[in-house]
């Protein structure tokens, strides 16, 4: 109330029957959620002067479109409150229809919308620049990974892109193989040095990786070290060096749901190495479950 009313003063002589109710009711009935509703209230003092029925009720019809359920709704305005009270047709609808004649598929926008909404309010001439240069690196509009590929480029510079290349180039990538892995994973970009450097260390000189294989797999970057790579890595070596381990592919074990993993690797040699549990959720050693069960 308090930010909402020093951002908007004038509010305190609106009419409650006629303006400030039938808003919050209408968008209750959407299906809006409390805090959604009023964390938009509150960052946009302009929200209860705009018409409910020229302007809010078209506006959503438009989301509508794209995010078809109340959920989606709710989700992608909490992500981007400015959906509600952008001026759709100066940026929105323009942004939408670029996309669409390039060949992006209406799920694609939807999911674009969704989970980077902001990537759609921007100006147009950005928008049709950004979609020019991820079609110049070779990805298809009708590709799934387009509009990722258009929500990274559009959060950074060309500064800030040349730094990116720059990077993986000092890691040990070229130029093709940097363009491969943006076009097979787009979200690798939007990663900081820092942890695309630690994480290719692991890969490489950890787990014996080779970097082919992470160039051609790059969603590999994507995985906490600490959190996710370690824990299964102590794992695997306990594992290999009992030689309960077939010949496989040296990434599948981190590729792997969490579910999946535990039932493969730990549930299913729990028995002939006690301590595999413990050593995953990091309160033992691989070097303790060897020598104790050497000693048994």
């Amino acid at each position: 109330m308090a930010k909402l009313v020093t951002n908007g003063p004038w509010l305190l002589l609106s009419n409650v029957e006629s303006n400030l109710k039938p808003k919050l009711e209408y968008f209750r009935g959407i299906g809006l959620s409390e805090s959604v509703l009023f964390t938009a209230i509150a960052g946009n003092s302009k929200f209860f002067s705009r018409s409910l029925n020229s302007y809010y009720k078209p506006q959503i019809d438009f989301l509508k479109q794209f995010l078809m359920t109340s959920n989606a709704l709710d989700i992608a305005i909490k992500r981007c409150s400015w959906l509600l009270t952008v001026d759709r047709k100066y940026s929105l609808e323009p942004n939408i229809d670029l996309l669409i004649r390039e060949g992006v598929r209406v799920d694609d926008v939807g999911v674009l919308m969704l989970y980077q909404p902001r990537t759609l309010v921007m100006k147009v001439e950005k928008m049709a620049s950004v979609v020019k240069a991820v079609k110049g690196l070779g990805m298809e509009p009708s590709s799934a990974k387009f509009i990722h590929g258009v929500r990274v480029m559009s959060s950074m510079n060309e500064l800030t892109w040349h730094k990116k290349v720059e990077n993986f180039k000092s890691l040990g990538w070229s130029q093709e193989d940097f363009l491969s892995m943006f076009v097979r994973c787009p979200h690798c970009l939007a990663l900081s040095e820092k942890k695309i450097r630690r994480a290719v260390d692991f890969y490489v000189n950890t787990a014996s990786v080779a970097r082919e294989v992470i160039v051609s797999q790059p969603l590999l970057l994507q995985f906490s070290v600490d959190k996710r790579l370690l824990p299964r890595h102590s794992v695997i070596t306990v594992l290999s060096s009992k030689g309960l381990l077939k010949k496989g592919k040296p990434v599948t074990p981190f590729r792997l749901p969490e579910k999946l993993f535990v039932k493969r690797y730990i549930l299913k040699h729990v028995e002939r190495v006690p301590h595999l549990m413990e050593i995953y959720r990091g309160s033992a050693t691989p070097q303790k479950c060897s020598i104790e069960n050497q000693g048994s």
